[in-house]
């Protein structure tokens, strides 16, 4: 039996910060107190990969993040961009993610075979969502998915 969760609506709420849910703000998704809702459409059960798509923009939930940069000097890459440049964006074109989970309650955002995950920088009402390596305390990287 998979933990995944089923295609349907979704309000996407944090764990670590209850009161805040993921909505949209211009082109970005950030913490907020209401909920926007999701149509998450599950591509495969097995490794747990979906789309999100916000209902009243139409934009999916995508992770920016640099992937590919094989051969590339890592410490190059992190001189050359802070952390707080990888946020999570509403695009038109619809980004596969991978909702990991090992109890099917408690899922973290990300793309599969990238070690990096959304999680919320605080508790404040419009706190932006950073894509990055999961932090070491807290919960603020993991996400429950409520039937709107």
């Amino acid at each position: 039996m998979s933990n995944m969760i089923p295609s349907g609506n979704y309000h996407i709420r944090n764990v670590q910060y209850p009161n805040r849910y993921i909505s949209l703000s211009g082109n970005q998704f950030v913490g907020h107190d209401t909920a926007n809702t999701f149509c998450v459409d599950v591509k495969d059960v097995v490794p747990h990969l979906a789309t999100l798509k916000e209902d009243g923009s139409g934009l999916y939930l995508t992770l920016d993040v640099d992937v590919g940069l094989s051969g590339v000097d890592s410490c190059e890459i992190a001189n050359s961009m802070k952390l707080q440049d990888h946020k999570v964006l509403g695009k038109k074109k619809p980004e596969t993610l991978q909702l990991s989970s090992s109890d099917g309650k408690q899922f973290e955002i990300m793309i599969q075979g990238v070690n990096e995950v959304a999680y919320l920088q605080d508790d404040n009402n419009g706190s932006h969502i950073y894509v990055g390596p999961a932090p070491e305390s807290g919960k603020r990287q993991y996400w429950k998915f409520e039937k709107a």
